[in-house]
């Protein structure tokens, strides 16, 4: 999990100074969104706290979801901090 953290936060950094290039598709953001919490949630666990994003109406959206993966990371993991 720390190793995916790290590479997360360098893509993050990349993406913020345009070192990365999106590649934008159609995706179902609230599949994203809710994949991350999922992924995140046995941290928030052993921290004692919960995480959860409800009920989420299907959102069909034109972006980069492993851009969008990588954001919501670290939002996530913030929060978890």
């Amino acid at each position: 999990w720390s190793e995916d953290l790290a590479e997360q936060f360098l893509t993050f950094a990349r993406l913020e100074t345009g070192q990365v290039k999106l590649s934008p598709a159609e995706c179902r953001l609230d599949e994203v969104i809710s994949e991350q919490v999922e992924l995140l949630r046995p941290q928030f666990r052993s921290a004692g706290g919960r995480v959860g994003c409800g009920e989420i109406s299907e959102m069909m959206v034109r972006t980069d979801p492993n851009a969008v993966r990588v954001i919501l990371s670290n939002l996530l993991v913030n929060a978890l901090k």
